[in-house]
């Protein structure tokens, strides 16, 4: 979303990217593949970023 709207406190950004991954394990492979280390230095470079792991839940029905 690259237009984000803060609810409530301080958000300084102006987009958000989540990305989802089936289980942690698989998040942590793919920010330790060789893929992305080599794309997150363009990022790294570019931008100020604040990343996050968030465990995710299934709502109830």
């Amino acid at each position: 979303d690259e237009s984000p709207v803060v609810v409530e406190g301080d958000w300084p950004r102006d987009k958000v990217v989540i990305l989802q991954f089936p289980d942690e394990a698989e998040a942590k492979r793919f920010r330790s593949s060789p893929d992305y280390l080599e794309i997150a230095k363009d990022r790294k470079a570019g931008t100020e970023a604040v990343v996050l792991m968030v465990k995710g839940f299934e709502p109830k029905r």
